[in-house]
């Protein structure tokens, strides 16, 4: 199951190369087919997110947060679920009116990437236009105004949801969209013809996502509508750029998706017991080895003493804490004691520990004795969002019930001498919350039931019906040694790359193990060079041959010494499939380096000649993209998107016999199968 996030998510912030909803939106596009038949296609999906965007927004902004996350939860799980999508750029069965044009480089931020604009409207918005569009087997349609989008319905189409998905904003700009097309007006459909969506005041951000998902159950859309159109044209747009990302047909037995909830956090005292309290006198200090006094938990709380020494009388509470080990009472002990047994009312701050949630002042005001308002933020949320988005789809959508595994589990059923089922941040569970987290995702799972079209899944759906995998062509990984690409090979050592500030390679390396850990990443240098490099590790989440987001900057390195050298540090498992490593050359230093190189045939690099010199025979094969210094400006810290794109900014390189200035470095990592 790929993960779509890193740490700090938003549900609703924006923002793809962050790991906000733009990024699920850009790598959910399996499957990519555009035609019949509509069935599933991956493995299941877990929407799981913390609770930064309830309190990270104001407490006046939680409406249009929920309404904003609605929008955009509802197209993530309808996208998790689509059999066919057409993206805007994409050309099959959509049509577009002259005002539409491919989006800016920015709006990467809340769409796939692959969306359309348009920043005007026909006079008045009405004007019907001229114009005909014949395409491929389907009749000849009428583009009607310049900015409309026709959408053609394909054949084999059975009744399975239609999804449209659109940029919102947060301004008073208003952009209406109105609806139409043949099947819009053809019988036995209905509420699509001439009904508005309006895409203003929707998003808690400058931008966000929407989706128009049109249903047989509720607009009568079924098979007699293959062939026909919906379309959807701006009809008013006073100001600002209306964004179009695609459109997409769900699966009737769609892939499995469980939606978490959100829990709410604890804000309450645990009472604990220690052992080993001392006082040295009539004072008010009081130390505990074992107690790891906190300021935050234990100042002001109850101090109790439970054994019979009278080390200091009832009703006492903690002034202050100086340090880890030692406490001020708030009143002197009676005298010398050691060995008191003693229980601490400490402090469990969830809403208001600071640490993710500083903006919403429901969180930062909250209490043991009053934190109401940040409990009704969560269950807003829960309904609002999870519940209601969830009840739009059929059986096989489900709610992860965190909020009762985690409430519930932090109250009542907790072992013997466990004190609570959250982490002492108050935001995350301990080992005892995560089990009862994993046992709610059991439930969820459990619940899963495919909705009832009265069609088995044939031998042609389950065929068209992948989960994340890969082929037979497995290599083996030699466990604790350096490996590089399969294919790739070590060139002799008369082949040498030396070092251009601004380099930069990218190195594919496919995993087909779901246990393969990544350690250390290795570059072999020929001589004493000083360059400094850096590496990272970037992922490819639906193989599209090229790096998509950084998962690790590994940081900068000095080379020193003639040897194999450690340039990175990952120790983490990596996810199945095909990933990237990232070699930069940031400075050559006092002495230029010289890399060893090696070369291919790689079968993640497109093989034969396209960019390669007429001398290159198709033997000759590239083992990774080289973005040549000066083509782009390369940071000093890895982007979270990685620039260029091949064939254009980015050139083949690692070939063997090929000019220095086209070979590659040798670059590989150790990993282990644990």
């Amino acid at each position: 199951m790929p993960n779509h996030a890193v740490s700090g998510s938003h549900l609703t912030g924006v923002g793809v190369a962050a790991g906000h909803f733009a990024r699920c939106l850009k790598e959910a596009t399996i499957p990519k087919k555009q035609n019949y038949p509509f069935s599933r296609s991956g493995g299941a999906h877990l929407i799981c997110y913390g609770i930064n965007d309830i309190g990270g927004n104001t407490a006046a902004n939680q409406s249009l947060l929920r309404s904003c996350a609605a929008d955009i939860m509802t197209c993530i799980i309808s996208k998790f679920r689509a059999a066919a999508i057409y993206n805007a750029q994409g050309g099959a069965n959509l049509a577009f009116g002259a005002n539409w044009s491919n989006a800016g480089a920015t709006a990467v931020d809340w769409t796939s990437g692959l969306a359309k604009q348009a920043t005007a409207v026909d006079a008045a918005g009405t004007k019907t236009g001229t114009g005909t569009l014949t395409q491929g087997n389907n009749s000849t349609l009428n583009l009607g105004g310049t900015s409309t989008i026709t959408f053609t319905i394909p054949i084999g189409y059975k009744g399975e949801p239609i999804c449209f998905a659109f940029g919102t904003n947060n301004s008073a700009s208003a952009i209406t969209l109105t609806w139409g097309g043949t099947a819009a007006t053809a019988g036995g459909t209905s509420g699509i013809n001439a009904t508005t969506t309006s895409l203003n005041n929707r998003s808690i951000n400058a931008n966000g996502i929407m989706v128009q998902r049109w249903t047989g159950p509720t607009n009568g859309l079924s098979s007699a509508n293959a062939g026909q159109t919906i379309t959807a044209k701006i009809s008013t747009i006073a100001a600002g750029t209306c964004y179009f990302d695609g459109a997409w047909i769900e699966s009737f037995k769609a892939a499995p998706v469980l939606v978490c909830n959100v829990p709410r956090l604890p804000q309450r005292t645990m009472t604990m017991s220690f052992g080993d309290g001392v006082t040295t006198g009539a004072t008010t200090n009081f130390t505990s080895a074992s107690a790891q006094f906190l300021s935050r938990t234990d100042a002001s709380v109850s101090i109790v003493e439970t054994d019979a020494q009278g080390a200091f009388t009832a009703g006492k509470t903690v002034s202050s804490v100086t340090n880890a080990t030692t406490i001020v009472l708030s009143a002197a002990a009676t005298g010398a004691f050691t060995n008191i047994r003693f229980t601490l009312d400490r402090k469990l701050d969830g809403y208001s520990s600071g640490l993710y949630w500083t903006t919403n002042t429901n969180f930062t005001t909250a209490t043991v004795a009053s934190h109401s308002a940040a409990d009704a933020d969560i269950a807003n949320w829960n309904t609002t969002v999870v519940t209601n988005v969830v009840a739009l789809f059929d059986g096989m959508v489900q709610i992860v019930d965190l909020d009762t595994a985690m409430y519930l589990g932090d109250s009542t059923g907790l072992p013997s001498n466990v004190y609570t089922a959250w982490d002492t941040d108050g935001g995350h569970p301990n080992e005892y919350g995560a089990q009862r987290c994993a046992q709610a995702v059991w439930a969820a799972a459990a619940a899963l039931r495919p909705a009832n079209d009265g069609q088995a899944l044939g031998v042609l759906e389950a065929a068209a019906s992948p989960i994340y995998g890969f082929g037979p062509d497995r290599k083996i990984i030699p466990s604790g040694q350096i490996n590089i690409p399969n294919g790739a090979v070590v060139q002799i050592s008369t082949n040498v790359y030396t070092a251009v500030a601004g380099d930069a390679f990218a190195i594919p390396f496919m995993v087909q193990d779901p246990t393969s850990f990544w350690t250390l990443v290795k570059a072999a240098q020929f001589n004493a060079g000083l360059s400094t490099v850096r590496c990272g590790w970037y992922d490819d989440v639906n193989g599209l041959g090229y790096p998509q987001h950084l998962r690790l900057d590994c940081g900068a390195v000095v080379m020193s010494g003639a040897s194999v050298q450690t340039v990175g540090t990952i120790n983490r498992p990596v996810h199945t499939g095909l990933n990237w490593l990232v070699f930069v050359v940031q400075a050559i230093g006092a002495t230029t380096s010289s890399f060893a190189t090696m070369c291919g045939p790689v079968q993640s690099i497109p093989g034969w000649d396209q960019t390669l010199p007429a001398a290159a025979a198709a033997t000759k094969l590239p083992c990774a993209w080289k973005i040549p210094a000066g083509t782009i400006t390369v940071p000093a810290a890895l982007p979270n998107v990685f620039p260029g794109s091949p064939l254009a900014t980015a050139v083949l390189a690692g070939v063997n016999g090929l000019a220095s200035t086209l070979a590659c470095p040798l670059f590989g990592v150790i990993h282990t199968i644990q």
